[in-house]
């Protein structure tokens, strides 16, 4: 790769504002044809329990208290039977904290001009679990931290996320009001739904004692001789662990025209990621990356197809010894849609919103024979970060995986 290949990024910070505290009431107008306008949380938390739901109805509107209603009533009744108390254990709010003009769900401008009452409950309580509710609460809460459209509870359903921005187990599950429509099928759904609540009211402890800082773990090594210097370093000394590696490329498929590798990270360790080392693909670097691929070493990958690929084409030879794939091993453990990405496991098994999504945009292409920008937008010390992150948190989710499911670790 050409000197100066990389051109200064134009991608935007990293480091964004946080999401405002201060609600736009005025723009929102609910209030002002409320009972019970601005209805404060209700509870005593002694148990750092912290629900949201979605809306006062009339009932909630005239008490002034929110989930008073049937489906408050059945929540309450389903965790009596696991030993809490909805109004000395738990602390209860709704997605929008006055009651719409007719019965219906909140929209989405309305749930986003209430959702920094919502972030100033949290911040305010420090609750140590979140059980969100249904539709709602989820769009409310995990819009800012899965930074998209969230979608609906059918995705989120049953996880229990540490999430790392809040420092609190999220556990999102159905709001009552479904389980309550008669459908004989919903006798399953009520069977799960007292899973999800036992799963959640059992954490008594916040996720995380420090937030990991994995950006700072990352060894970014731009001299193609130093980067092989450490990769065979690493390999001496982990060669009977396992390495997570991916590739940075400026298109999907490695056979078209101008297809090529633009930098690769590689991410020793043995229970953990020990070592991680981001570089461009250059030099004595592709070499030495090509020695860790042909030895014993146990190799992990998220879609391990589109590394094998490019390795097959690239480097004319397969990767030896695959062991573990986070997407494969995703659409195992629950053949949910939209749910295997790397980026997803990292955000319910390890609580870590999406990373670098400015940069996603420009790994993408109208093709997948077709060059991205990755070479024109991005600057190459973000790239090393963004892909030092990628096999750093896929060895992450690796070893989650294979905690939650028994499997023994294969190295």
């Amino acid at each position: 790769m050409k000197s100066g290949f990389f051109h200064g990024s134009t991608i935007e910070s990293t480091n964004q504002a946080p999401p405002p505290l201060i609600p736009r009431c005025g723009a929102c107008g609910l209030f002002k044809e409320c009972n019970s306008p601005k209805m404060p949380a209700y509870g005593n938390g002694n148990k750092k329990i912290l629900i949201i739901g979605e809306a006062p109805e009339q009932i909630e509107d005239t008490e002034g208290k929110p989930l008073l209603g049937k489906s408050g009533q059945f929540l309450r009744d389903t965790l009596e039977e696991l030993g809490i108390d909805l109004d000395e254990d738990c602390i209860r709010t709704d997605s929008i904290i006055c009651k719409p003009s007719k019965q219906r769900q909140p929209t989405t401008l309305e749930i986003e001009h209430c959702s920094p009452n919502i972030r100033k409950i949290i911040k305010t309580t420090s609750p140590v679990c979140i059980i969100l509710l249904g539709n709602s609460a989820i769009e409310s809460v995990l819009t800012p931290l899965w930074k998209d459209n969230p979608g609906s509870i059918i995705k989120w359903n049953g996880f229990t996320i540490p999430s790392q921005t809040l420092n609190a187990w999220i556990c999102p599950t159905w709001h009552p009001s479904f389980l309550l429509q008669g459908d004989q099928s919903n006798d399953i759904h009520k069977t799960y739904f007292k899973k999800h609540l036992q799963k959640a009211v059992q954490l008594d402890h916040q996720p995380w004692e420090e937030i990991p800082n994995w950006k700072d773990e990352i060894d970014l090594v731009y001299d193609s001789k130093e980067a092989a210097h450490k990769i065979y370093q690493s390999l001496d000394k982990y060669k009977e662990a396992a390495v997570a590696f991916d590739y940075e490329t400026n298109m999907l498929k490695p056979d078209g025209e101008d297809a090529s590798i633009i930098s690769c990270a590689m991410s020793f360790g043995t229970e953990k990621p020990e070592y991680t080392i981001a570089y461009p693909w250059i030099g004595n670097a592709i070499k030495a990356t090509s020695a860790v691929l042909c030895a014993p070493i146990a190799k992990i990958a998220s879609n391990m197809k589109f590394e094998d690929r490019w390795t097959r084409t690239h480097l004319g030879h397969r990767v030896r010894n695959w062991k573990w794939d986070t997407m494969l091993a995703a659409h195992w453990m629950d053949n949910r849609r939209g749910i295997t990405s790397v980026k997803f496991q990292a955000f319910v098994h390890l609580g870590i919103s999406p990373w670098n999504p400015h940069i996603e945009k420009y790994l993408k292409s109208d093709s997948t024979r077709e060059p991205n920008q990755i070479t024109q937008e991005i600057e190459i010390r973000d790239l090393l970060i963004y892909n030092g992150l990628d096999s750093l948190i896929e060895f992450h989710v690796a070893i989650k995986q294979m905690q939650q499911t028994g499997y023994k670790r294969p190295w």
